[in-house]
């Protein structure tokens, strides 16, 4: 195998880029939990190998001021590891400061190619290691390698790697491959050496040395599961090679033929929006073809119709399974934010998350990170009181933030609650008299929906002080704009003294949709079927008034009626054949919508309406129909909430 001595570095910065940030967060999320157990010796190597592996990808690609750094982390990380080091929160704030470093020399990489040193921060990492060493983690480092050298020559193994020639960083594969060796046994010599691998030398097959430990097993595993690892052999050194276990791909294909060579390939977003509009092009045609085998006396019409409608279904199924991803790359994100935040006003907050296993389009996934990341800023700032202020209320010193996602139907709600001090309602209605935002007599006749709403309002904050964290009435209305762009919806509920919950309800996708056609006065509308219960005709004496409103009765359940003729300033026709109504529900609001006719179930590909036509009432978007016809969306919550 030979490797290349000059990288393309715009060739590779992204891969290095993508690699480099799974690498950080890992970092980022083993470093918060290294603070609650500093003696966990399986988190400091995870830490240590991902350090270690960002540093190889590094000096690869020629970047010396990220290589210098990973390698002035990997000291310090190796120092905790041999107990010259303890990981107290002096030193644990160096470590952050180091990642934060190599996060935005990353950024750099990125944005322009060119890296810039982080001023001093090498020599800051360096300066944690100036400790000086505790006698109990003398003796105990003193002891430990005698057991080892009398049984060295019983256990000794020798490991041989072969790594596939497409592999594209075949000298950062391998340094990963021995720091997985190294977490279940003492590596004591590797052929070529780490430094040369590190240097690009060229190799056929990497050889590792080692005296094997409990847990071995599970990492030659690992070992031969990786990509880019074509063949893996292993044995006593006393024993001639031919006699050694081999652990290869090609062998385990042949005892599982469907097991693919390369099981994962990396696409670019763009390339998978560019096949799900592709995609959505052709739901429109298949519509459009189904209608016309409808209509015409052809049995093999209809016959490849069928045919195209299942292909077409099954495609659009894998399309869309392909952009779905978990929450935790989203979820990923906060413990360390969490941390920083509530370090910086002197808070003890623990984290928790449920359910971050649920998927969601990538769109969604992306787009909900920022409205989450300002529900979190707002319980850590409004809502968590200060250890003393939580003893005093008879609470845990420490509060809690707990984020839990559940599937709903067709949605998924997110649930950010916390154990704080709740929304105090006159505070709210003394901001929102000093702000202009009501007048004293309407503020002090306001209910509790109606202040709530206030706190989504943009430039409303109950601080008094403008602080890093809150105060300038950026917050609560970005995540309502950003909720309510994805189709969504946002609900608070409060208890003063017990704590708040904001619950976000997201659609799983925004590109395709199952819905009911509907007509009003001519005109198609589709509504989502996430929010349709059922159907029902009403007779005209069905109708009711309460308080000026009609309303129809269901089984002993009184709903609104909603005429959508009415709703759009469309002439009302008589009821003389009945009131065709679709049963919706949005959160724990129902109504009745009453539409012209009923056309049926279909699905639709959803088209975002231009800026202008985004704040237009009771519509969320438009689709193109079979017939080339263009249907409205109706947004029904904002019908029921009129």
């Amino acid at each position: 195998m030979t490797m290349a001595k000059e990288f393309d570095l715009n060739k590779y910065s992204k891969l290095f880029v993508t690699e480099a940030r799974e690498y950080l967060r890992t970092l980022n999320d083993s470093m918060v939990e290294l603070e609650k157990r500093p003696e966990d010796k399986e988190l400091i190597d995870q830490m240590f190998r991902a350090c270690h592996t960002i540093k190889g990808m590094a000096s690869m690609m020629n970047l010396a001021s990220v290589t210098d750094t990973a390698h002035a982390l990997e000291d310090v990380l190796g120092a905790i590891r041999d107990g010259r080091l303890t990981a107290t929160p002096e030193v644990a704030e160096g470590i952050f400061d180091g990642l934060d470093g190599l996060d935005t020399m990353v950024g750099q990489v990125e944005q322009t190619l060119e890296v810039k040193d982080v001023p001093g921060l090498v020599d800051r990492l360096h300066g944690l290691m100036t400790k000086p060493q505790a006698p109990k983690k003398k003796v105990r480092k003193a002891e430990k390698p005698l057991p080892e050298k009398e049984s060295k020559d019983e256990q000794r193994v020798i490991v041989a790697v072969r790594l596939a020639r497409r592999c594209s960083l075949p000298a950062a594969r391998a340094l990963v491959i021995i720091k997985e060796l190294e977490k279940n046994a003492d590596v004591f010599e590797t052929s070529p050496t780490e430094d040369e691998v590190e240097n690009e030398k060229p190799f056929e097959e990497l050889i590792i040395h080692l005296d094997p430990h409990k847990g071995f097993e599970e990492s030659i595993s690992r070992v031969g599961t990786m990509t880019d690892v074509e063949d893996l052999r292993w044995g006593p050194e006393a024993q001639p090679r031919d006699s050694w276990t081999r652990f290869s791909k090609q062998e385990r294909r042949g005892a599982q033929s469907d097991a693919p060579l390369v099981q994962t390939v990396k696409v670019g977003m763009d390339k998978l929006d560019d096949l799900l509009d592709d995609v959505g092009e052709l739901v429109i045609g298949r519509s459009r073809l189904t209608d016309k085998a409808g209509t015409a006396d052809d049995y093999e019409l209809q016959e490849i119709s069928s045919l195209i409608d299942n292909l077409t279904s099954e495609i659009q199924s894998k399309v869309l399974s392909i952009r779905m991803i978990p929450l935790d790359v989203v979820m990923s994100r906060f413990p360390r934010m969490v941390r920083d935040i509530s370090k910086g006003e002197g808070k003890e907050v623990e984290f928790v998350v449920e359910g971050g296993g649920i998927e969601l389009d990538r769109t969604v996934v992306d787009r909900i990170a920022d409205p989450i990341m300002h529900i979190i800023r707002n319980s850590i700032d409004h809502g968590i009181e200060t250890p003393e202020e939580r003893e005093k209320a008879g609470k845990n010193p420490k509060g809690l933030i707990r984020i839990v996602a559940s599937k709903q139907q067709d949605h998924v709600l997110i649930e950010v609650t916390d154990d704080g001090r709740g929304i105090d309602f006159e505070t709210v209605r003394h901001a929102a008299v000093s702000k202009g935002q009501m007048s004293k007599e309407k503020a002090d006749s306001a209910s509790g929906r109606e202040l709530l709403d206030l706190l989504f309002k943009a430039g409303f904050s109950t601080k008094t002080e403008v602080t890093e964290t809150s105060g300038r009435g950026v917050g609560l209305d970005v995540v309502k704009k950003a909720v309510e762009d994805l189709g969504g919806s946002v609900m608070v509920t409060t208890s003063k003294g017990s704590g708040s919950t904001i619950s976000l309800w997201l659609p799983f996708t925004l590109a395709i949709i199952d819905a009911m056609m509907t007509s009003v006065a001519g005109q198609m509308y589709a509504v989502p079927m996430s929010v349709v219960v059922e159907s029902h005709k009403f007779e005209p004496a069905d109708v009711r008034l309460i308080r000026s409103r009609e309303v129809v009765q269901l089984r002993g359940e009184v709903l609104p009626l909603l005429r959508m003729r009415g709703f759009f300033g469309v002439d009302l026709t008589a009821d003389d054949q009945g009131i065709n109504t679709l049963i919706v529900q949005s959160r724990e609001r129902r109504a009745a919508l009453a539409v012209d006719d009923l056309v049926g179930h279909q699905q639709i590909v959803v088209k975002s309406f231009d800026r202008r036509l985004r704040r237009v009432r009771g519509l969320s978007g438009g689709t193109i129909l079979g017939s080339g016809k263009i249907a409205q969306i109706l947004d029904v919550d904002s019908i029921l909430g009129d």
